[in-house]
């Protein structure tokens, strides 16, 4: 879910595929072909897979965001690592 709120905060567009946890059947195979393990979340960029939900959700505060479709200036949700608060938030981002 966290991944999904900092999309939708940033207004970045995205596609959302839904997946089958494995207690409700089956994966499909593609995702085994791209992910190699099955897990979730997962996402790509240009070719680059990010599987930690952390990290993914720190590499989209990095991007521009969009407001109706016109990219805008940044608005960072994640403080800095020279930032005061940044071990703070390490510490309660590690609790997902």
């Amino acid at each position: 879910a966290s991944v999904w709120m900092t999309l939708e905060e940033k207004c970045m567009p995205y596609t959302l595929k839904r997946i089958n946890l494995l207690s409700y059947g089956e994966k499909p195979e593609w995702i085994y072909d791209i992910s190699g393990t099955g897990l979730l979340p997962l996402l790509e960029v240009n070719g680059r897979m990010i599987r930690e939900s952390v990290e993914i959700c720190k590499s989209i505060d990095k991007w521009q965001g969009f407001d109706e479709g016109v990219m805008v200036k940044p608005r960072r949700l994640w403080p800095d690592e020279g930032d005061a608060l940044h071990a703070e938030a390490e510490a309660l981002l590690g609790l997902e």
